[in-house]
């Protein structure tokens, strides 16, 4: 059973997830930009992506966010069922659609957590393929103690294992630390993989009113 409402007082460590929590999300776009390359009938039955960035069960969309095929691997599967003329570089284009900009507001959010001692950590999914792009664009480094790129960790989306590097890597108890992430399933992952305590979004977060590290 998940317990997301907590005290926050020992809290001084932070984990964000990049795509679902810090990036706005674009699925009409994305989705429309599929159904252009695809047609409905293969968008549906072998892409799999449903409105809330999740996979139905068979399809690509599936095998990927189980970390059963690596990015390239999806890309070129999609890349099958396209109409002809499609490259790899529109498909990839259409995946990076998901994904907009980083909002203004979040970014000093993450400002103030650094001014207030917090240790912040970032993780990055397969599906944010302009990940090192997004770094760069905002110099995120400056606000994060180390971003954790999970396709360097050998899968496509938040597993136990996964999970238990990042947290080895982190080194701090398990009580210390929260993990925002919008998706129900990877918080219950890091609850049972290695007992940090989660929430589902920066403004939620906020409303905990953090008080600062000394």
């Amino acid at each position: 059973m998940m317990t997301e409402y907590f005290s926050t007082e020992h809290i001084d460590t932070i984990v964000f997830d990049l795509g679902g929590v810090l990036m706005t999300h674009n699925m009409r776009g994305c989705i429309d930009a599929f159904l252009s390359l695809m047609g409905k009938e293969a968008m549906t039955n072998v892409l799999g992506l449903g409105t809330d960035g999740e996979g139905a069960e068979g399809t690509l969309m599936e095998k990927y966010e189980l970390g059963n095929i690596s990015t390239d691997d999806f890309i070129n599967g999609i890349l099958c069922y396209c109409k002809t003329g499609t490259t790899f570089d529109d498909v990839k284009k259409a995946w990076i659609t998901m994904h907009g900009e980083i909002p203004a507001d979040r970014l000093d959010y993450l400002r103030e957590l650094k001014h207030n001692n917090y240790r912040l950590f970032m993780l990055s999914n397969n599906n944010e393929l302009h990940w090192a792009d997004v770094m760069t664009k905002y110099h995120l480094d400056k606000y994060f103690d180390k971003m954790f790129a999970s396709h360097i960790m050998h899968c496509s989306k938040p597993s136990r294992l996964l999970f238990e590097e990042v947290a080895k890597q982190i080194g701090v108890e398990s009580d210390r630390v929260i993990f925002i992430d919008d998706l129900l399933a990877n918080r219950q992952m890091a609850q049972e993989a290695v007992g940090w305590r989660t929430c589902d979004s920066v403004e939620t977060l906020k409303k905990m009113r953090l008080t600062p590290c000394r």
